[in-house]
């Protein structure tokens, strides 16, 4: 699999992880396009939350793995319709839980998530999958100090949670 951010002029590949597997069916999150999902045929459904950089197999209740369709859901994107090659319809739903930073003080910086969708200045709040690990880490301007996290997540500049 390959993705294009500029409307074809450069190709990226996104298959890590999926290597020698035969993908036949891709559906992208319309509200968060970092969120993409692969049907393959015999191993199930993978799903990516940055993009393609990182895949994880979702196939709990999934009883047919020869996946020929996806859709997802237009008003609840966190359920996935996998359509498949033996007959029947899954649906896959998802838990998500809201990362939203609120930064104080006065000095500027940002902060940022791996995987991608946090970044302050732009978007301080991103919806992850549960039992994500997301790090988020805080660079200072200069002449600006990072002091601390609070709330749900405490530690220095860089900071993990599940």
């Amino acid at each position: 699999m390959f993705k294009s951010t500029n409307s074809g002029g450069n190709w990226t590949p996104i298959n890590a992880g999926l290597a020698n597997l035969d993908i036949r069916a891709l559906a992208v999150d319309p509200l968060s396009l970092n969120k993409i999902y692969a049907g393959t045929f015999g191993n199930g459904v993978f799903k990516s939350i940055d993009g393609g950089a990182n895949w994880l197999a979702v196939n709990a209740g999934l009883t047919n793995r020869y996946i020929t369709n996806l859709e997802v859901h237009p008003q609840s994107p966190n359920k996935v319709y996998a359509g498949t090659h033996y007959g029947g319809v899954f649906t896959i739903s998802f838990n998500a839980f809201l990362i939203n930073i609120s930064k104080i003080g006065t000095g500027n910086g940002t902060v940022t998530s791996t995987p991608t969708g946090i970044d302050c200045g732009v978007n301080c709040a991103y919806e992850f999958d549960a039992n994500s690990t997301i790090t988020l880490a805080a660079t200072p301007v200069v002449g600006s100090v990072f002091a601390d996290w609070s709330g749900d997540c405490s530690g220095s500049n860089t900071v993990t949670t599940v």
